[in-house]
């Protein structure tokens, strides 16, 4: 999908939410949308920088531990980024 077909569909949902719901809903519901949004891009980023961290300090670790949870080589993904020669390392959690 495209970002014009993204926004496009978005735009759609918005407006098919919009004739089914009252004011007070819709702002209930944009205030919750919006926390999610805003909550799941925190996470991306503290993801990221983490990953980055780890990877400038693995030096070839296999699995190495990011906060509480464990790193695991995968050589399907990259830490969120282009893909690097040899095994690389998935930045996802276990």
């Amino acid at each position: 999908m495209d970002p014009c077909e993204l926004t496009t569909l978005i735009t759609a949902i918005a407006n098919a939410l919009a004739n089914q719901l009252n004011d007070d809903e819709l702002n209930i519901l944009g205030a919750a949308v919006t926390q999610l949004g805003d909550t799941l891009l925190t996470i991306a980023a503290q993801r990221s920088i983490c990953c980055r961290k780890k990877l400038k300090t693995a030096q070839g670790d296999a699995s190495f531990s990011c906060g509480k949870r464990a790193i695991r080589e995968s050589p399907l993904r990259t830490c969120f980024g282009p893909r690097l020669a040899g095994p690389a390392l998935y930045c996802g959690y276990t």
